[in-house]
């Protein structure tokens, strides 16, 4: 049962997220075990990505805080925009420059979604990072890493298609509060488990070896 030793260790790699990892290297930011069980959503699987869904798109990677949420904030944007272009320019929505160039084509292939934290005290709150996966002339694929700990998403992936002036979403996944809270909870049940289990297995080995010396 020597194994037993280094089960706690093992059960903290699997159900903690690494929430002040690197901050440029997304693939630290949880474990491969929490990438794996993550809910995954995938659109020729599951059809269209729900309205209200979490589904973060790339605005303006020069912007604070100006990556979009959902669908449905993206449809919510343009409908405002379309109502009162004038009030954007001075507004705090003047952030979402994509919005008022309706364009969400990235120029660099690669980068951070939004400015670099300010401090170690930020690091992790609402950041992400971007490739484009492929594109032409008509179409672009990107693929986001994000994360935003005060809200409970410790990492997550975002593929989806910029087709002219439209938005099509194509897969993702998320390790959020939720994921952790299950895998702590079934490892805390595991370990009990196995913990009954060593004390049965000493009962019992003690138990025979007084026979045998009866």
């Amino acid at each position: 049962m020597r194994f037993l030793r280094h089960l706690p260790s093992c059960l903290i790699a699997l159900c903690v997220a690494p929430a002040g990892a690197t901050s440029n290297d997304p693939d630290t930011w949880s474990s491969a075990w929490q990438r794996h069980l993550a809910p995954r959503w995938v659109a020729e699987r599951d059809g269209a990505a729900g309205a209200d869904r979490l589904f973060v798109i790339v605005c303006d990677p020069q912007q604070p805080d100006s990556t979009i949420r959902s669908m449905a904030q993206l449809a919510a944007l343009r409908e405002d925009y379309r109502r009162s272009p004038q009030a954007w320019e001075d507004g705090d929505r003047s952030r979402y420059t994509c919005i008022a160039a309706n364009s969400f084509r990235l120029e660099a292939p690669a980068g951070r979604a939004g400015p670099p934290p300010a401090g170690e005290d930020e690091l992790g709150i609402r950041e992400g990072w971007y490739r484009i996966v492929r594109q032409d002339a008509d179409a672009q694929i990107v693929a986001l890493r994000y994360r935003d700990l005060g809200t409970g998403i410790y990492d997550s992936s975002f593929v989806y298609e910029v087709r002219k002036d439209r938005v099509i979403p194509l897969e993702s996944w998320v390790v959020g509060r939720g994921l952790m809270q299950l895998l702590t909870g079934a490892a805390i049940g595991v370990l009990l488990l196995l913990l009954t289990a060593a004390a049965a297995y000493g009962l019992f080995r003690r138990t025979r070896s007084r026979r045998a010396r009866d």
